[in-house]
């Protein structure tokens, strides 16, 4: 694992992670390297999946965040202790019947830590994921699942998705526009039977064929992470073992958006028998109607859409209390009202038999009664007029329960969407910086300002109103090293590429923190080393270059900010380099000059005698005041000894 202190970073816009080669650690890599960010354009995604799948930080952020919820966050100590995130990686190892590795040790072991925090995991796993290799027919499902770690897979989704859109156009245009005859209509038809109806059907049979042989722990996140972390309260909890081939042909077959895929393609295969067999089923063309579910697969690009799925799934129960509450006061009331009504022969018909009365309330039951045949009628009765009257305050109560609870569930399927999203843009965000080097994307990081200048053919300095903003770690409390590319901004250099790229300074730093550093109150103490090293994208103007830094040594006063000039660069070219270039080096001091002299060893060293004999004369003092109370709690006992 590479040491935190031998990472690179980048500053000024560009992707700040920058790894080193390995014979000259002083020398970044190439550009192209220098460019590289953990989201690659999409020219330069693979055709093929890859062979190893690889488990990113979002799963281990989302398995530590599932930890805090099970409540096997330490708050005291601000972390999980270690041999709870040990057990849950075990657990992991099981289902992959050991196919992952994990070092243990790894975890916590810079700071022999106890109680494992975020940063923690990520400085132990920064290097080296957990991968899985993956066989063939994995790579297949992931291809036609839409997976975008491949070129195919994207072309496939888009293939797919495209399908989608033409289906649903065939079925409404045709109904819409008067210049589409019924020929054109059959036509249609036909086209969509003939290859849409077989791209769905290659679609859906390839992921049902592969399902058996593709690992739960793979084609579904949700599922590891529910299988990793466990509730501890669950008496129920899964086991961290693979399942049986024909079980994951169950849970693939039981999936609501694969049932779906199905119910759309079975029309056309029906219909295909029967025209084989002569058998006249006239019902399937109603069963044409089930391409409309072909909406639905939208579900897979809209994540609202499946928060309204997950929303209906954890609402099942209460939905059929509710359907069951209907059912039963429509019963009760219909045929009361069915009795009474009968007594005095209306002839309504609403009201003709105890099913159409029971359909009557119903109806009213779900304020439906304009829109449904047979729900006509106005009871006659004064019994089932006040049954009605009843009914209708009851529904108002029926539906607030469950409708609360749907509610609810809403509420906490949306919770957990936006808290998956701001788990992802997290990251996002710590993925751009390695562990130990967010400051230089800290908007409150102090800075070094750049200033670029060039040397004339007569050797004088030419100022070019270039300048950059180095970023600095001041206020962290523990040694770092590292490489710093910054940006300058000059809009006369950049004329000289029409705009479209700034020039760029490395620079290799230094920070050693002082033991007067205090980081908490951003008032940090120590030694800070700069030296610049090399340029690129300079004009290759035929002049050397140099630059001075202003590094802010202290907060007030004319010694506030200390200066450093450069020599100049070494090369004429786009890329000078500054390799005999001396390391400045700054004494930051911003602890206020009264805390530290209070603070000092040394003045306390030089005060410690005045301090004891302050001590001693207030102690003398204290002795003769005691002796006095003394003598006068004497005389008062003396005088009343005498009194009596």
């Amino acid at each position: 694992m590479m040491a935190a202190s031998k990472r690179p970073v980048l500053a000024g816009g560009q992707s700040p992670y920058m790894p080193m080669t390995e014979d000259n650690p002083a020398r970044a890599v190439s550009l192209k390297d220098r460019y590289h960010s953990n989201k690659s354009p999409w020219y330069c995604i693979p055709l093929l999946p890859p062979e190893h799948f690889d488990f990113d930080m979002l799963v281990l952020r989302t398995v530590y965040h599932r930890m805090e919820e099970f409540n096997l966050y330490s708050k005291e100590h601000k972390g999980v202790h270690i041999a709870v995130f040990r057990r849950s990686m075990r657990r992991m190892q099981d289902m992959f019947r050991g196919e992952i590795e994990f070092d243990f040790n790894a975890f916590g072991a810079h700071r022999n830590a106890t109680y494992l925090q975020w940063n923690d995991i990520r400085l132990a796993t920064a290097d080296r994921l957990p991968k899985v290799r993956m066989n063939f027919a994995e790579r297949v499902s992931m291809v036609l699942d839409g997976n975008t770690n491949s070129m195919l897979g994207m072309i496939w989704c888009v293939f797919i998705f495209t399908a989608i859109l033409y289906s649903i156009t065939l079925i409404a245009v045709p109904t819409k526009f008067d210049f589409c005859t019924e020929g054109f209509h059959d036509e249609g038809c036909k086209v969509e039977t003939i290859v849409l109806n077989v791209i769905f059907s290659i679609d859906y049979g390839g992921r049902l064929l592969v399902s058996p042989w593709c690992r739960h722990g793979i084609v579904s996140t949700q599922w590891l992470i529910d299988h990793v972390v466990v509730d501890p309260q669950d008496p129920n909890a899964p086991a961290p073992t693979q399942a049986h081939p024909l079980q994951r042909l169950g849970f693939f077959v039981a999936v609501p958006m694969h049932i779906v895929d199905a119910l759309t393609i079975v029309p056309f295969w029906l219909n295909l028998l029967a025209g084989a067999s002569h058998i006249q089923l006239g019902f399937l063309r109603s069963m044409r109607l089930l391409r409309l579910f072909r909406v639905m697969k939208f579900g897979k690009f809209s994540r609202t859409l499946l928060v309204l799925g997950d929303t209906f799934r954890k609402s099942a129960q209460s939905i059929c209390v509710l359907v069951l509450y209907i059912a039963m006061v429509s019963l009760m009331a219909g045929a009361l009202i069915y009795r009474y009504e009968k007594e005095l022969q209306t002839d309504e018909e609403a009201f003709a038999s105890v099913p159409s009365s029971v359909w009557w309330v119903a109806t009213r039951m779900v304020s439906m009664h304009h829109s449904l045949f047979m729900a006509s009628g106005i009871p006659q009765a004064a019994v089932s007029t006040a049954i009605v009257a009843c009914m209708g305050m009851f529904k108002g109560v029926i539906f607030v329960l469950p409708i609360g609870q749907i509610t609810t569930a809403f509420k906490d399927s949306w919770a957990a969407q936006q808290t998956q999203d701001s788990l992802r843009a997290q990251i996002e965000k710590e993925s751009q910086v390695p562990v130990g080097f967010e400051w230089v994307q800290d908007p409150l990081s102090p800075v070094a300002r750049i200033e670029v200048f060039k040397y004339g053919e007569d050797g004088a300095e030419v100022n070019i109103d270039a300048h950059g903003s180095l970023p600095l770690p001041l206020f962290w409390d523990k040694k770092t090293e590292c490489f710093i590319w910054v940006r300058i901004h000059s809009h006369q250099l950049a004329d000289h590429f029409c705009g479209s790229s700034f020039p760029e300074m490395n620079f290799h730093i230094i920070w050693e923190p002082g033991e007067f550093t205090k980081t908490r109150d951003m008032q940090p103490h120590g030694t800070l080393s700069l030296r610049l090293m090399e340029g690129n994208h300079f004009p290759d103007m035929g002049c050397s270059w140099a630059c001075t830094i202003e590094v802010p040594v202290r907060l007030y006063g004319p010694t506030s900010v200390s200066v450093h000039k450069t020599g100049g660069s070494e090369g004429c070219n786009s890329r000078p380099t500054w390799e005999n270039s001396e390391k400045a080096t700054f004494n930051i001091d911003w602890v206020d000059a009264a805390r530290q002299t209070r603070a000092s060893p040394a003045s306390s060293a030089v005060n410690e005698p005045n301090d004891l004999r302050r001590v001693a004369a207030m102690l003398e003092e204290q002795g003769q005041r005691i002796q006095e109370l003394q003598q006068e709690l004497r005389e008062a006992r003396a005088s009343g000894l005498t009194k009596m």
